[in-house]
């Protein structure tokens, strides 16, 4: 779940057009798409509006372990009240070594959707998408990690 710190978004919302429910909407993605990317396509087409989540779709036909990351491995899809937002995150997982989801929006057009740039400038790093504290918790122990 992303933390949303302003209504604004709300205001987007259409109540004219029936919504699917999110369990639906993630139980069709997860059967019909071949790849991460067709994953996130199903979901943003069908979204409600009304949640606000980062999703991060690992495509297993992508991954080999021990090699390196491909693009296309990692999508992340982010969705607040009246918007989407997907990007392949391969080269950033390969970079990372990980993906650390720490209830922070993470693409800058959600951040500001969602009151996150705001808060962070008047609040600081607490509501930062790369150096919260559970972002630093990410950083700091994901590297000593050996197996799941």
């Amino acid at each position: 779940t992303i933390s949303m710190l302003t209504d604004e978004p709300y205001d987007k919302l259409d109540d004219s057009k029936v919504q699917i429910p999110d369990f639906m909407r993630i139980m069709v993605a997860s059967r019909l798409a071949k790849t991460g990317a067709e994953w996130a396509k199903l979901m943003t087409d069908t979204s409600t509006g009304t949640y606000s989540s980062q999703w991060m779709v690992v495509d297993y036909n992508a991954f080999i372990p021990g090699s390196a990351v491909k693009n296309g491995t990692l999508t992340v899809i982010e969705q607040v009240p009246g918007m989407s937002r997907t990007a392949d995150m391969s080269q950033r997982l390969q970079q990372m070594g990980f993906w650390g989801s720490e209830n922070r929006a993470w693409f800058e057009d959600v951040r500001n959707a969602s009151g996150s740039t705001e808060a962070e400038e008047l609040h600081g790093a607490l509501f930062s998408a790369d150096n919260n504290p559970r972002a630093n918790i990410f950083k700091a122990t994901a590297p000593k990690v050996q197996t799941l």
